[in-house]
């Protein structure tokens, strides 16, 4: 046993001194390649610079931040034309959000959203006017579909927009390219229905094949035909808009005219509403009744291997479990049982013939009774013999006990008196009993 606690020591030294190597030097910084998407992160999948071209693009507005929720820091009627912008992976609004954005966008204003996963309560508001298969069936929304690839050739539709070459878009995770989930909108959504979607941009993958990715869609409150009403502007690839696309020039080109479509008003970031995209996907697809969940292009463990704290700890949680096993594993000595300890019943036992010798008004049993219980106390507080109550066992008791020697010499004479007569009264009785409360007390 004493080498087994050696070596898992000496193991568990070694992990730490391994960590502290990894953790503790900073000479070698690393970038964390995780989607964030938070306004104020410089990694190369967050927002910090799209965030900050809001603030140039649009000098006559100011960009203001959604902290608590929509109902409370988005306004209805903003003076001028006004902007709702949102950017991450998915998006969670409740029914008083989605009622808040709503009328937001009817009183005039724009609403630009960049996800992976729409959430489902808004479009079953802005895909009311419900499309055609070609078998004459409706086609409910039932979310974004994805192509997987390395690379997206990302463009325009409109002249204007439309660029000769391409946007090349690439996904990098870890200085390595990758394939990606890109995300479309399904083509069947476009079926030229009056206040539908429209196609404002899209993709290529490497095989040539179009898909949709930039769409706008005009809404109005349906009993407010008077009121102008404002655009929603869909783009399903956030990554477009991550600080790593907008380092050159391509990435940054592409990201102002997307966002040339939005007014010159008061801009609203949206950060409070940013979920992750499987968190989105399960309400959607619990609200739309179908049992397929896809998680992207991530496992739960790949998740944690690819943030360096999380698989560290995840290592060192699998090292510590093979550790456990090896010295577990090895024939340990049967458990002892244990026993409950011998309890002294002869006080109780003492204490139950008193009140019967009590009863019967035997006093001089009771008070030898008393006696008893008395050296059954100096016996087990002092550890010293009651046979011989001589000068020696006197002076030895009162050492121990810190009673003067004549009283307890007192309280043995006291005794011997009793014990010699052939009736003892009830004042005898009463007397015996607070002489021995009183060396009770001053015991030690």
């Amino acid at each position: 046993m004493k080498r087994s606690v050696v070596i898992a020591l000496a193991v568990t030294a070694i992990l730490l001194i391994v960590l502290f190597a990894i953790f503790g030097s900073g000479s070698s910084k690393k970038f964390n390649w995780m989607e964030t998407y938070k306004e104020n992160s410089v990694q190369p999948y967050g927002t910090k610079v799209v965030r900050s071209m809001l603030d140039d693009f649009f000098p006559d507005g100011e960009v203001k931040d959604i902290k608590t929720d929509l109902p409370t820091d988005l306004p209805l009627r903003p003076d001028g034309g006004a902007n709702y912008v949102f950017v991450g992976e998915a998006m969670f609004l409740d029914t008083a959000d989605v009622e808040q954005l709503l009328e937001f966008v009817s009183n005039g204003n724009n609403a630009f959203i960049s996800c992976k996963s729409l959430p489902y309560d808004l479009m079953f508001y802005l895909y009311y006017h419900v499309c055609l298969d070609e078998f004459g069936l409706d086609v409910p929304w039932n979310d974004l579909n994805t192509t997987r690839d390395t690379m997206a050739l990302m463009n325009f539709f409109h002249n204007d927009l439309l660029d000769s070459l391409d946007y090349e878009y690439r996904y990098v995770s870890k200085n390595v390219v990758r394939r990606y989930n890109w995300h479309y909108l399904d083509s069947i959504y476009f079926c030229n229905m009056d206040n539908g979607f429209s196609e404002l941009g899209s993709f290529k993958d490497r095989f040539g094949r179009e898909h949709v990715n930039f769409a706008m869609i005009p809404y109005m409150e349906p009993d407010e035909e008077d009121d102008p009403g404002g655009m929603f502007y869909i783009h399903t690839n956030p990554i477009a808009f991550t600080n790593f696309q907008m380092v050159d020039e391509i990435g940054k080109g592409y990201a102002e005219k997307v966002l040339s479509h939005l007014s010159e008003g008061d801009t609203y970031w949206d950060a409070y509403s940013r979920i992750k995209e499987v968190t989105s996907r399960r309400r959607n697809s619990l609200r739309s009744n179908t049992a397929e969940l896809t998680l992207g292009n991530q496992t739960p463990l790949k998740y944690i291997l690819e943030n360096k704290h999380l698989s560290w700890a995840w290592y060192t949680l699998v090292g510590m479990g093979i550790l456990y096993l090896m010295f577990r594993a090895k024939r340990r000595q049967r458990i002892i049982p244990v026993h409950e300890a011998n309890t002294n019943t002869s006080l109780e036992f003492i204490s139950t013939i008193g009140a019967l010798y009590f009863n019967k008004q035997n006093h001089l049993k009771l008070c030898q009774q008393k006696m008893k219980m008395f050296l059954s106390f100096i016996r087990n507080r002092y550890g010293i013999s009651t046979k011989k109550k001589d000068d020696i066992f006197m002076e030895k008791l009162s050492k121990l006990s810190s009673v003067d020697q004549k009283e307890l010499s007192s309280i043995f004479d006291y005794y011997n008196n009793i014990n010699r007569s052939s009736v003892v009264s009830d004042e005898t009785l009463k007397g015996f009993h607070q002489a021995l409360e009183e060396i009770y007390k001053k015991c030690k």
